[in-house]
Parts: C-alpha cells; structure tokens; sequence
C-alpha cells in the first residue's frame, strides 16, 4: 500500500522541554523509526519520580500528513500520548498510551433551517482510544504513514470514541 504522501511532519513534546523536534521532511519510515526511539516506560517513571522537574504534563509523539500545509485545511495526523503509569502498574502493563486519529471527514450542511441545497465541507473528526499498548500504537502510527485506512477503521475508528 502506497503513501498518501511521502514527507510527514513529525513533533516529539519532551515532558522535560528538551528533545523536542519538528520536521516537515521525514519519510514514513523515518517517522517509525522516531517513534521507536522514545523510550515511554523510562519517561512514565522520570515524570512520576521528578514531576517537579517536567515542564510539559502532556508529552506526545505526533505525526501530520505533510501536505496538510495550510493551515485551514483539516488536519490529517496521529497523536500519541503517555498515560501516567509507574510503579507496580508500569511493571505489570508497561507503559499505556492515548491514541488520536485525526482525518478529514466530509459533511453536508442543509443549510438555514434545512432550506437551501445541501453544502459540502470537509472538517476534522477526532477519535480517542486510551489505555493502548505500545505495539498496538506502532501498529496504528504505521498504518498511517502508510494510509491504510481499513486497518485504522477497524481498529481505531470503530473502537475509539469521537470527540
């Protein structure tokens, strides 16, 4: 299955404000990669043992579709997110992540008191899946970058709850 697009923007947000990056020029596979170097048990535990320290509660891992470009056009990315686990429950399940699909979803407006022909516009649709496993957002993030859309239907859209 081929690429929606071949360059993707990518943005690590460090709890710690360091290492954070932004990218428009990385590839489907270098976005992987990025993903697999962040190391979510050991930030889980360092933001529970030095919360005083972390800079950023919300610390995430996202990938946009490059061409998304302008800004008032609707987002298509992934997003994911540290739950708080540590301890005994960090051993027992290793690190829990949220997951964000973002895509643009066509919609029909009927216009003022459903007078008028119906108009089409494109907005974003948010679906939320929590308490995800590492594997299983690897698996989600690589069907992105790679747009299989029936993988993420299956496993985010018709699980997750849209916000």
């Amino acid at each position: 299955m081929t690429s929606f697009s071949s360059h993707f923007e990518v943005c690590f947000q460090d709890p710690f404000g360091k290492d954070s990056y932004s990218n428009v020029q990385q590839s489907d596979n270098a976005a992987l990669k990025g993903f697999d170097a962040v190391d979510w048990a050991g930030l889980n535990q360092a933001t529970h043992e030095k919360h005083q320290d972390v800079l950023e509660d919300f610390y995430f891992y996202e990938v946009r579709d490059a061409q998304h470009g302008d800004s008032s056009a609707p987002l298509n990315a992934i997003n994911i997110s540290a739950e708080s686990t540590y301890g005994d429950q960090l051993k027992a399940s290793g690190p829990l992540l949220t997951l964000r699909y973002i895509r643009p979803v066509e919609t029909v407006s009927k216009g003022f008191f459903g007078i008028g022909g119906g108009k089409m516009k494109i907005n974003s649709l948010e679906t939320v899946m929590e308490g995800c496993d590492i594997a299983f957002s690897r698996r989600c993030l690589e069907a992105f970058v790679r747009a299989d859309k029936n993988f993420l239907a299956a496993s985010v859209i018709d699980n997750g709850r849209s916000d």
